[in-house]
């Protein structure tokens, strides 16, 4: 739902719970959030404004375990 505002151009709803990460759309067409860090100098722009991704998808939990088994906590 959040992302089809932003794909719109339009406000998220005042009780999503990303609004407080000041999300947009980059010119990728990517959803991220953004906020103090772009102040950091030494970090990458995909490290300060990292993409937003939804929690209960197939790809996201794919993802993450990937990222588990490969840091080596398997269950």
């Amino acid at each position: 739902m959040e992302l089809a505002e932003l794909l719109n151009g339009k406000q998220i709803p005042r009780q999503s719970m990303l609004l407080s990460h000041s999300p947009y759309i980059d010119e990728n067409g990517l959803a991220r959030i953004s906020g103090r860090i772009d102040m950091a100098n030494a970090a990458s722009v995909d490290t300060k404004r990292p993409v937003i991704l939804p929690p209960k998808h197939p790809y996201t939990k794919l993802l993450i375990k990937n990222y588990h088994e490969k840091a080596g906590h398997c269950l």
